[in-house]
């Protein structure tokens, strides 16, 4: 570009030479005028030093040069020295032009250079100011709250994104327009007047609460407002700041309610609840608190917490544990009343901290547990009385798992039925228990007792750990423990009882017998009475003579079918007697009995037979027993068999038998005690039997049938008494029977 400006420089320089030297030639050879246009060649000097400054001078002192040629050509005198000093003038101008024009340019490259010196501090400033507005826009856009300039008439000037984006207005749209175009005139109303205070005071608004409804959605916000100011201090306006406080307004809602709904839980629970200090001060306690202690909240807040407690410095070690190790699980303590009462509780408290992580005291909970001592004790005694009453039961007593088939608990006696040990029992299977044959039709038995058809399954085998078997009643019933199914099944052994069952059932047989045996022997004694009656008669005849004169011989048959038939007879009345006796049949009759009389009358009847033997009879009647209710003809039947038994069965040389008689208590004792051969020891337990005699076989000593004991025994029992033998071998018996002064009914 600057090469073609240089081109048009030279190109008019060239022109305006060119147009000098026509005129020139044109006046000087055809109008024939000695004339050089000069004027034409200053323009050129001047321009050429204008253009070129240093270089146009000697341009300038070629046209000079040039000019001054042309005057000597034209020889024109006068002109030339005109010209000659119009040139120098020119020279001199064009010098002074060159040296002008240096400076001006010279001075305009200064001002070029300061103008974009100036122009550069102006960019950067600007840059610097935009940048700023820019930076200053985009904290402003950055900061969370809505911030807004406003003018004194109310429009806004400048907003932040924020503000923007909660109108739902670009920012561009949102300046310049006034408060009442967003908000109803009532609500705007009212922000205006807080505008309007700031305006007029020049003093900021601070921490005014407001309500916005925006986008049909309630906003609640925080609102400083402070003057806005020029540069010179005016007040222009406000700059508002406001703060979304909706999330936090909510969050505090929530806050309370979940407070309002913590205290209400805190209260509501029966267990004392208290906050402590790290220095052991109360910070707050619940109502359960103030029951349990019998002081008033206001009076435990700022307590120390020890106070209250039956051992304080325990309560103070549980203190300092919490602090330690953050927490502490059921500490024991006791919690004194004001009356004196005190509660044991467990504790379980916690450390709680503030924002900053700070640990600011401790929650602590007291769970009462007295009631639950109390529940525990009474529970351990039930435990113990159940396990008292389990391991001491004489039935054994097994509890099996369903599913496993397992034996899970077993009692004591279980395990002294089957002879293992607990353990040993618990590792059996539970048909372990029982003979293998038997266990397909034992299992039938026990599936159907699952199913509930029957409890009970009795007579089962059950086998020992040494391989003998008893037999028991199995009762069974289902439990459930902790979720599982369980089989308790009762064992009690009826091997005693299925022996006394079947003894039973040989009792019955035998009485079966002994009551057809007795029938039978009472038809016949009463079909033998008549002709046995008859025998003895007629011998009785014969015997006395009566139907004539007998010689030995016939005499001596006719005693001996008398003493026969005597002595059949007495054994057919005892048959009979023992028959009426065993059969209940036996008749009674109960009347005042003179004791000393029924001992004479039996011993008058058998003194003849005693002195046949030696043996003296004594008697020894207490005078205090003179007379007792019984029935005379039995208590003598009595005696007469014991008498009778004591001389038959005396030492051949003789002996003694003593009669006694007295009162002891409410019962009369009757002894008899002889110096007779006596009994064996072994022999004792026969006496009593009916039909033993203790000599058997055809060489026996001592004749009878052995009844009279028996029967004697069976009377005193019917009278309501008892007897009793004792006897030494070789040194003689005694037999002491007892009889009730007073029967109190008479049995048959």
């Amino acid at each position: 570009m600057s090469e073609l400006k240089e081109k048009h420089k030279i190109l008019i320089i060239v022109i305006i030479l060119a147009i000098a030297s026509f005129l020139t030639y044109y006046f000087l050879a055809v109008l024939r005028i000695a004339i050089v246009f000069t004027h034409f060649f200053y323009i050129p000097i001047v321009l050429a030093a204008l253009w070129w400054k240093r270089k146009g001078m000697v341009v300038a002192v070629f046209l000079v040069a040039l000019l001054l040629l042309s005057n000597i050509f034209i020889k024109n005198e006068t002109i030339t020295y005109d010209d000659a000093i119009r040139a120098f003038m020119f020279m001199v101008i064009a010098f002074l032009v060159v040296l002008l024009g240096e400076k001006i340019e010279k001075g305009n490259e200064e001002l070029k250079k300061h103008q974009g010196h100036l122009e550069d501090i102006v960019k950067e400033r600007t840059a610097e100011l935009r940048n700023t507005n820019k930076q200053q826009q985009i904290m402003l856009d950055s900061v969370p709250a809505w911030l807004f300039f406003k003018d004194k008439e109310n429009r806004f000037i400048r907003v932040n994104k924020t503000f923007a984006g909660i109108m739902g207005m670009p920012k561009e749209e949102l300046e310049g327009i006034s408060l009442f175009d967003l908000y109803p005139g009532e609500q705007a109303e009212a922000f205006w007047r807080d505008d309007k205070e700031v305006i007029d005071s020049g003093q900021p608004k601070l921490g005014i609460m407001e309500t916005l409804e925006i986008r049909k959605e309630t906003r609640w916000v925080t609102t400083d407002k402070i003057p806005y100011r020029d540069t010179k201090g005016n007040i222009i306006g406000i700059i508002g700041f406001a703060i979304d406080i909706t999330e936090r307004k909510i969050a505090d809602e929530k806050l309370r309610e979940v407070s309002l709904y913590t205290r209400s839980l805190i209260e509501a629970s029966l267990d004392p609840f208290v906050t402590i200090s790290k220095e052991g001060k109360i910070t707050d306690v619940n109502e359960a608190a103030e029951l349990v202690t019998g002081v008033p909240r206001d009076q435990l807040i700022g307590n120390d917490f020890s106070d209250y407690f039956t051992e304080a410095e325990k309560a103070r070690e549980g203190h300092q544990q919490v602090f330690s190790k953050g927490f502490i699980r059921n500490y024991p303590l006791a919690i004194r009343h004001t009356s004196g009462e005190v509660t044991e509780v467990l504790c379980s408290a916690s450390v709680y901290k503030n924002v900053a992580g700070e640990v600011k005291g401790l929650f602590a909970i007291a769970r009462d547990i007295t009631e639950r001592k109390r529940s525990l004790k009474v529970l351990a005694e039930s435990e113990e009385k159940f396990r008292t009453l389990f391991d001491n039961a004489t039935d054994g007593i097994l509890l099996t798992d369903v599913e496993t088939k397992n034996n899970f608990i077993a009692n004591k006696a279980i395990c002294r039925m089957l002879g293992y040990s607990q353990e040993e029992i618990l590792n059996l299977p539970v048909m372990g228990i029982h003979p293998e044959k038997d266990i397909p039709w034992i299992m039938e038995l026990f599936d159907k007792q699952a199913r509930g058809e029957f409890s009970l399954v009795v007579n089962i085998p059950v086998k020992r750990k040494d391989g003998t078997v008893f037999y028991a009643d199995i009762n069974t019933s289902s439990v459930n423990i902790a979720g599982r199914s369980y089989n308790l099944g009762i064992f009690r052994d009826v091997t005693e009882r299925r022996r006394n069952e079947e003894m039973r059932r040989e009792n019955e047989r035998l009485e079966l017998a002994n009551r057809t045996k007795n029938e039978f022997l009472s038809v016949m004694s009463h079909e033998l009475r008549t002709p046995l009656n008859a025998i003895i008669g007629f011998s009785d005849l014969l015997k006395n003579k009566d139907a004539g004169e007998l010689n030995k011989k016939q005499q001596r048959y006719a005693d001996n079918v008398y003493s026969s038939g005597k002595h059949l007879l007495s054994i057919i009345d005892d048959i009979l007697d023992l028959t009426k006796v065993e059969s209940g049949k036996m008749e009674i009759i109960i009347e005042k009995m003179s004791v000393p009389n029924a001992i004479n009358t039996v011993v008058d009847v058998i003194k003849e037979k005693a002195a046949s033997r030696n043996i003296i009879i004594k008697k020894q009647i207490s005078h205090d027993i003179e007379f007792i209710e019984t029935d005379p003809n039995r208590f003598r039947q009595v005696l007469n068999n014991i008498l009778d038994n004591a001389v038959k069965f005396s030492k051949p040389k003789g002996g003694t038998v003593t009669i006694t008689a007295e009162k002891e208590g409410e019962m009369a004792k009757f002894k008899v005690s002889d110096t007779g051969i006596g009994i064996r020891d072994e022999d004792m337990g026969r006496i009593f039997l009916s039909f033993e005699q203790l000599e058997t076989g055809i060489s026996r000593k001592y004749e009878g049938t052995g009844l009279g004991l028996v029967i004697s025994k069976k009377l005193v029992e019917v009278l309501g008494g008892r007897i009793t033998v004792e006897s030494k071998y070789g040194e003689g018996s005694t037999f002491t029977f007892y009889l009730p002064l007073v029967p109190e009914k008479a049995e048959l």
